[in-house]
């Protein structure tokens, strides 16, 4: 397994604790997170191993694909990583 490939199951599995913690009922397979917002809306989180990525489906703001840059998973699109990304649109805290 790369370490690509361990550092985005590591991020998968602490979101999954983190979001559990605030709330959210998730479900975790170590590689993918799935959870609802309050309303049914769902999010799902997976690690892509072929691009060494992980990718996210919001039912907000659409599909993002985040690259491991610094020890931050940031986006492909930008400069936003993907922990600021769900903080600001769950409006929670994962720190």
């Amino acid at each position: 397994m790369s370490s690509l490939a361990v550092e985005a199951f590591k991020t998968l599995n602490t979101l999954f604790e983190q979001l559990e913690k605030v709330g959210f009922e998730c479900e975790c397979d170590g590689h993918s997170l799935a959870f609802d917002l309050p309303d049914g809306r769902p999010y799902l989180l997976n690690y892509h191993g072929v691009t060494h990525q992980i990718w996210l489906a919001s039912p907000l703001t659409g599909a993002h694909h985040f690259r491991l840059q610094d020890g931050h998973w940031i986006s492909t699109r930008g400069t936003e990583d993907l922990i600021t990304l769900l903080e600001t649109e769950l409006a929670i805290s994962l720190s």
